[in-house]
């Protein structure tokens, strides 16, 4: 926050940069601009997809056929660096041995970059404790010279990011996922269409199904997006062309612009009432929520500076987020009779941060998830308000 704070300051003083010169698709209420070869790709985060009966039938035959029963949903907030204690989390939950596989998992900002490997099961559980620890810093993200921020737009230059999850997203890869999306489960990716001041989901599994020949760019797009911090990080823009040969450029930003965390409301909540609440197959019986941050307030003495006071106002507006994000989650879970499980970082961690992505930070703070999970220690059954 103290990085958005202090670059919200260097805008403010430096005006002479120009916009870039673009045309956004401004969508109507019920429909986003179709994406060529992949029409279910993504729909409003903030409403029932138009095309929801279609989309639950495709789900209930898929999980019919694969003999999957009960739907178990996983939620992973936003959080950047902190993003190591759900590493740890599900890394120690899989040496408990008693880690579900999710039927649904949805990941909004740093949750984003790890959904897929979360999606795809323990094999890759390696791989997330990689990500945050056992990269250097330089070569997750680059602080911009003060000259490069407003052309830019952003404060970091977040080249070597793209590079690690493009090193990930294979054609192999997409191949898991849409195998596992032909069984009945489901990955969704939240980014922030700031044009329309929307959420938006971003159906991996569809993306990754679909044969298209930008599925591999499009979804290293939308991972990179939902991790875009505004002002800190660049926007992700999404370039489309209508039947008529129109273009048309979209501004993504970090999913947790919208929200800290999404279940797929329009989504899960639609799947329980046409499918019927009976149905063994898509009846939802646990709703986890692994929360990437701190609920709690923090009190502490601000000094009277305008970043100091900057980036404390924004933490405490986050902090709002996270408790209405939790309440709508927990108010989900009990609508459909599901057992509710959160685990976020207590106050019970000292550490304090560091700068972002700092190795040592991130190390302490995975161990910190790792052992309260073996410990069994980590789950809550209610939000703490």
């Amino acid at each position: 926050m103290r990085l958005v704070a202090i670059t919200l300051l260097a805008a403010c003083a430096m005006v002479a940069c120009a916009p870039t010169a673009r045309r956004p698709a401004l969508e109507d209420a019920d429909t986003l601009t179709p994406i060529a070869g992949i029409p279910q790709a993504r729909y409003w985060a903030d409403a029932t997809p138009p095309d929801i009966e279609d989309r639950i039938a495709k789900v209930v035959r898929q999980r019919r056929s694969a003999g999957l029963t009960g739907m178990t949903a996983l939620a992973m907030s936003g959080g950047a660096d902190n993003g190591a204690f759900g590493a740890g989390v599900m890394n120690a939950w899989t040496e408990r041995g008693d880690r579900p596989e999710f039927a649904t998992v949805t990941g909004v900002s740093t949750g984003a970059l790890v959904a897929p490997f979360v999606f795809l099961g323990p094999k890759y559980d390696a791989e997330m404790k990689r990500l945050y620890g056992g990269i250097p810093t330089d070569e997750i993200i680059r602080l911009r010279s003060v000259f490069r921020v407003l052309p830019s737009g952003s404060v970091v230059d977040t080249t070597p990011m793209a590079e690690i999850i493009s090193g990930y997203i294979t054609e192999g890869f997409l191949a898991e996922i849409a195998a596992q999306h032909a069984r009945g489960r489901r990955l969704f990716v939240q980014t922030t269409n700031m044009d329309a001041q929307r959420p938006v989901l971003w159906d991996m599994g569809a993306i990754a199904s679909s044969g298209a020949p930008q599925a591999e760019a499009l979804f290293e797009d939308v991972l990179l997006a939902s991790a875009s911090v505004p002002v800190a990080f660049p926007p992700v823009f999404f370039e489309f062309r209508t039947a008529d040969g129109e273009r048309f450029s979209e501004m993504h930003a970090d999913g947790g612009v919208a929200s800290q965390i999404t279940v797929a409301e329009g989504w899960q909540g639609r799947i329980h009432e046409l499918s019927g609440s009976g149905n063994s197959a898509t009846r939802l019986v646990a709703l986890y929520v692994l929360f990437n941050g701190r609920i709690d307030p923090e009190p502490q003495s601000v000094d009277f500076t305008i970043p100091e006071v900057a980036s404390r106002a924004l933490d405490t507006m986050t902090k709002e987020q996270r408790e209405r994000d939790l309440a709508n989650a927990y108010s989900a879970a009990r609508k459909r009779d599901a057992a509710f499980r959160m685990a976020a970082i207590e106050p019970d961690f000292e550490l304090a941060y560091s700068g972002p992505f700092d190795v040592d930070y991130m190390t302490r703070l995975y161990n910190y998830g790792y052992e309260k999970t073996l410990r069994g220690e980590i789950w809550q059954s209610a939000p703490p308000q």
